[in-house]
């Protein structure tokens, strides 16, 4: 009975150490931008059953949480041959009609803003793309022989397939 309660004892100082201590914790490498709030995301997608090419527009509403930012940053798989050329090629950037120049490399996608943003601005950008989604969204026939297409997209599967 003594070494049952010291396990038990143990086993919970264990993990008092895991929760507390920030050497376990996991770091979150990923690259946040607190200046800039994604309100809403309006996707515009076309499949088709003769291709598993699709094709994508995205109107993004952005606020504005800080001045001065100079780029949009999206994730968003591009097309390369280590993915047998599969993922997705921008065609088109614009924000109130108007062309903004891009940069699409290194799976992201970069938006050079037209100008420095302001405190609380609320802008609309508009991205067009297509291409063949290498994972997130499962393209192909079920066990009935009928054409699918299905959403796979956690934990990071959306970026194969949806500029976020």
């Amino acid at each position: 009975m003594v070494i049952l309660k010291n396990n038990i004892s143990l086993f919970f100082l264990i993990i008092i150490l895991c929760f507390s201590n920030k050497t376990f914790a996991i770091k979150d490498n990923y690259p946040k931008n607190p200046k800039i709030d994604a309100i809403n995301y309006t996707f515009n997608i076309e499949l088709s059953d003769a291709t598993d090419e699709i094709t994508c527009e995205v109107i993004i509403d952005i606020r504005f949480l800080g001045s001065g930012v100079k780029k949009l940053r999206l994730d968003l798989i591009n097309a390369s041959s280590k993915l047998e050329n599969k993922g997705m090629i921008v065609s088109e950037v614009s924000s109130d009609g108007k062309a903004l120049s891009f940069s699409h490399k290194n799976d992201e996608l970069l938006i050079d803003l037209p100008e420095p943003s302001l405190l609380n601005q609320f802008s609309k950008f508009k991205v067009k793309y297509k291409g063949i989604p290498q994972s997130g969204l499962i393209i192909g026939e079920n066990k009935y022989g009928d054409r699918t297409f299905f959403s796979d997209n956690w934990p990071n599967l959306t970026r194969h397939w949806l500029a976020t």
